[in-house]
């Protein structure tokens, strides 16, 4: 998990290092290309394969559901800073009317998207 959690801060610096004064290609691009390599797919698909099957007996069930729903919320913490972020570049596009950042947004999006499918998968215990 804590993977996870290392790129989906990796992500978020890359988001928060785009401001109004640095928008040049290079940058977007070196952002999108960050985007774009984001191995958070890979890394949940391994943390789901290392999950432990469900458990039969009803009191370890619900203790792997606890900490499964604990580990959500860590990463769901991290993934607001990521939605933050995201939220910001929304607005400085709106702001600035500039469409050279909507690939970023596009990327961003699909990230976060996967991350909250992956923390509800997690708090519904499954």
């Amino acid at each position: 998990m804590q993977s996870i959690i290392d790129e989906i801060r990796n992500l978020t610096q890359s988001l928060a290092g785009l401001r109004s004064d640095n928008i040049v290609i290079d940058n977007l691009d070196r952002i999108l290309s960050k985007l774009k390599a984001s191995d958070v797919g890979a890394k949940i698909a391994r943390y789901n394969v290392g999950l432990p099957s469900e458990s039969t007996d009803d009191l370890e069930l619900e203790k792997q559901k606890e900490e499964m729903r604990g580990q959500a919320d860590l990463i769901n913490k991290e993934a607001d800073l990521f939605l933050d972020e995201l939220e910001r570049i929304k607005t400085m596009r709106h702001t600035l009317n500039l469409e050279a950042l909507d690939p970023i947004i596009k990327e961003a999006r699909t990230i976060i998207h996967s991350l909250h499918a992956f923390t509800a998968q997690l708090e519904e215990g499954n």
